[in-house]
């Protein structure tokens, strides 16, 4: 049975929707990092590690504020995943690495 090969909006859907994904789930560990790397050392309320900011974060604003942010880091993204598909892809076929 031979399949047509996928056009190119098949693939940048395909980049679009795996980018968006892949983003959305370790948004919140990116959120931990972030907060870590931008504590102050100096004050009482620095941070004891990822599980002091998971609850800290948790505590103050919920489940949402892991997710602060999310929209423009999708916006940076999505559209990079989506052309490294494309591109990679496109390139594979020009190589034939099939």
């Amino acid at each position: 049975m031979c399949y047509a090969e996928p056009g190119p909006l098949v693939q940048l859907d395909c980049g679009t929707i795996s980018g968006a994904l892949g983003a959305t789930c370790v948004y919140p560990m990116q959120v931990i990092r972030t907060r870590m790397q931008a504590q102050s050392m100096n004050t009482d309320a620095a941070y004891k590690g990822m599980s002091d900011v998971f609850y800290r974060t948790f505590q103050r604003e919920g489940l949402r504020g892991f997710y602060k942010g999310l929209f423009p880091n999708l916006l940076k993204v999505v559209p990079a995943a989506s052309i490294t598909y494309m591109v990679y892809e496109f390139m594979k076929k020009s190589l034939d690495l099939e």
